[in-house]
């Protein structure tokens, strides 16, 4: 009688307990990246870094209350559903400026 080798039960305990740790480090990757997740999101979610007011000066051309208004809109909303896009870190920058540069037809804008 021919015994396959590839199916003995040493071999097939061994695939076990490759195929145990293997799914560990996968739980143990997936629990860490969640908890990374969650962290940012609660940090990103902090007072001390989120614009509470939007305040416009040097304003000499346009409508300031308007400016505000667009600023503002630009501003709500989350990232991800998680990611307040008024961290000062994640606002959108680029956006507050093309709309602002749509409505009033800004030729130059300064940073």
């Amino acid at each position: 009688m021919k015994r396959n080798i590839l199916n003995s039960p040493r071999l097939l305990k061994l695939k076990k307990k490759r195929q145990k740790i293997f799914l560990n480090k996968i739980f143990l990757s997936v629990i860490s990246l969640l908890t990374v997740f969650a962290g940012l999101s609660y940090l990103s979610g902090l007072k001390q870094l989120n614009i509470t007011e939007v305040k416009i000066n040097g304003n000499k051309s346009i409508d300031s209350e308007m400016a505000k208004i667009i600023a503002q809109k630009e501003i709500t909303g989350n990232y991800l559903w998680f990611f307040p896009k008024t961290n000062i870190l994640f606002y959108p920058k680029n956006n507050i400026k093309n709309e602002l540069q749509n409505e009033f037809k800004i030729r130059n804008f300064l940073n």
